[in-house]
């Protein structure tokens, strides 16, 4: 089964000077430290779970009361969680038209943590922040993002179960690298360049996808086509996809079958790849309605005759 798309992070950016910070504080004032547990508690739901928000309903201030244990009542939860949105520490406007918790400062955070990925969906009724603003999301960050809707969100896959072999498999390369420290800095130089090509090349995929591709779908296919660059350039897959969405067949294994077909043609070179490709496209449409014999006509001369026929129809009338 293929990987899902990976939505949480691992991790977040906590701020040394939190306790210095004035809503913290008055946080803390109102209803003491058990509060600031409960808001970091929802924090680590927050990133660790879609990565940018976190539904929640009264049903959920209970169950986060249990797992904070030492006596916290779900009642206690609430006050906190509407106390937070009075203070601006999660937006109040989207928390009553959606359900779910978040705030400009998550969601910035959120993306810059995502800088390494190669793709990062975000539920666009969700957003509180400028994506496009570069002072807050950087141009490398911006490419990589990609909107959907809350109806097209819930046919996503997760992939939390893999992920975590996925941290399994690194702790172990990080006990390798303990064995010999100097093969490990050329090994991980060499990792970073590789990584940083593949997600040039996957930036460079997705830019040819059409904005309606919801995410899951686009990972796959940025992974797969991706791989067709070392055979062709990128001028080429785009028209292998537009070609399926000609024919109304756009899915992955239709295009794979398009450069395949080209492939095993012998097309190497972009611009005769167009060429050829545009010519398979008129044969294939040619090929579906009889071809008439053409005649040259003196199309000016027909616009004469009818003109003067007018003229007379006129006249009499």
């Amino acid at each position: 089964m293929a990987r899902g798309l990976k939505t949480g992070a691992d991790y977040f950016p906590l701020d040394i000077k939190i306790f210095r910070d004035k809503k913290i504080m008055l946080l803390k004032n109102k209803f003491g430290f058990e509060a600031i547990s409960v808001y970091l508690a929802l924090l680590c739901d927050i990133y660790g779970g879609e990565g940018y928000y976190l539904e929640f309903g009264d049903e959920d201030a209970f169950i986060l009361a249990e797992r904070i244990g030492g006596g916290c009542k779900g009642d206690f939860v609430a006050k906190v969680v509407k106390y937070c949105m009075e203070k601006e520490l999660f937006d109040k406007s989207v928390y009553e038209e959606h359900g779910i918790l978040t705030s400009r400062g998550i969601q910035e955070r959120f993306l810059r943590i995502c800088a390494k990925r190669d793709l990062v969906c975000l539920i666009e009724e969700y957003v509180v922040i400028s994506v496009d603003n570069i002072k807050i999301v950087p141009k490398s960050i911006q490419k990589k993002v990609h909107y959907e809707t809350i109806s097209s969100a819930g046919n996503r896959i997760s992939g939390t179960g893999n992920d975590e072999k996925g941290t399994g498999s690194t702790q172990s390369k990080v006990k390798k690298s303990k064995v010999n420290e100097s093969k490990s800095s050329s090994s991980s130089k060499k990792a970073g360049t590789a990584t940083t090509k593949t997600n040039s090349r996957a930036a460079e995929i997705n830019g040819l996808l059409p904005n309606s591709v919801d995410c899951v779908t686009r990972e796959r296919m940025c992974v797969v086509l991706t791989k067709w660059l070392d055979v062709f350039p990128a001028e080429t897959i785009k028209l292998a996809i537009d070609t399926s969405m000609d024919y109304n067949k756009f899915n992955l294994a239709y295009i794979c079958t398009v450069l395949k077909d080209w492939m095993e043609n012998g097309v190497k070179n972009g611009k005769k790849y167009i060429s050829v490709g545009k010519n398979m496209r008129v044969s294939t449409w040619n090929s579906k309605f009889p071809q008439f014999e053409s005649h040259d006509y003196d199309y000016e001369k027909i616009g004469r005759l009818i003109e003067e026929k007018a003229n007379e129809y006129l006249a009499v009338t």
